[in-house]
């Protein structure tokens, strides 16, 4: 998927056995596998913002390297290992701003388009406020917005 590329990661250690490539775009996250292994099983993954569900960060041994966990709502885990804590800290962080934006930015057509259902979205604003993506305050404003008060 095209888009202009916010912010790109990949796997530090084993580049030439297996390699992990995670770029978050302005539309979502391509994630693509590399690598001797990966010439039996490639792997190449779009991920909307609105398909994400969560992300979260697991510090492995001796809290030196880290992983990144990017949870699709189809299920769907996209696992990038051995990254360092400030790489996984800032793609958490331009995923989560390119999220907030990205639904703002479906709010805004919503009003205009009137295509998506006002109680899925008020679902999908409560688990990112409850993720901790959105803040109360964030919250309450969409929600009036999607309710037209």
């Amino acid at each position: 998927m095209d888009g202009q590329i916010l912010y790109e990661i990949s796997t530090k250690l084993n580049t030439l056995i297996y390699k992990e490539n995670l770029q978050i775009t302005d539309k979502g996250i391509n994630y693509t596998t590399g690598g001797a292994v990966s010439l039996i099983a490639k792997e190449n993954l779009f991920i909307p913002y609105s398909q994400i569900a969560a992300v979260e960060i697991i510090k492995l041994i001796m809290g030196i390297q880290h992983d990144l966990i990017i949870t699709s709502t189809s299920g769907k885990k996209i696992r990038l290992r051995n990254l360092y804590k400030d790489d996984a800290e800032k793609a958490k962080s331009v995923i989560y701003e390119s999220q907030k934006k990205s639904l703002t930015s479906s709010n805004n057509n919503q009003n205009n388009q009137g295509s998506l259902d006002v109680a899925d979205q008020i679902a999908k604003l409560s688990s990112l406020k409850d993720q901790g993506i959105l803040t109360q305050d964030e919250f309450d404003t969409q929600k009036k917005k999607l309710l037209g008060l």
